[in-house]
């Protein structure tokens, strides 16, 4: 990936390269099995405030460790079912469940519906 354009803190187009770090990342299942992917990312240092940060990923929500697709397919599995009944398809621990919810806002009449169920 290009270098970022500006610091995403002060808005500056000066930084250097900081360092790099593997990042595990969770996708769609295969035949049923967890996919993570492995993704080394670069970190950017900031010289105008100081700042650390990492390289964007679209496909990943900000310090999130599931891609959009991955977290939008457990999403589509909550209506009519149990979290917990979710959570050992996928598994995921109980409580990051309910999270996934948030940028899917289209389907929250449906999500709520099978919330009362959990």
């Amino acid at each position: 990936m290009d270098p970022p354009e500006r610091c995403p803190y002060c808005g500056f187009q000066e930084w250097k390269k900081h360092d790099q770090r593997l990042r595990s990342v969770r996708d769609l299942p295969i035949h049923n099995r967890p996919v993570y992917l492995i993704i080394q990312l670069k970190r950017w240092h900031c010289t105008n405030c100081q700042e650390i940060f990492d390289e964007h990923l679209p496909s990943v929500p900000k310090s999130k460790h599931q891609t959009h697709r991955f977290r939008k397919y457990v999403f589509d599995m909550c209506p009519g079912v149990t979290i917990s009944y979710v959570s050992r398809q996928v598994h995921l621990p109980y409580k990051t469940i309910p999270g996934f919810r948030q940028p899917f806002k289209v389907h929250s009449c449906l999500f709520m519906i099978s919330a009362r169920h959990w």
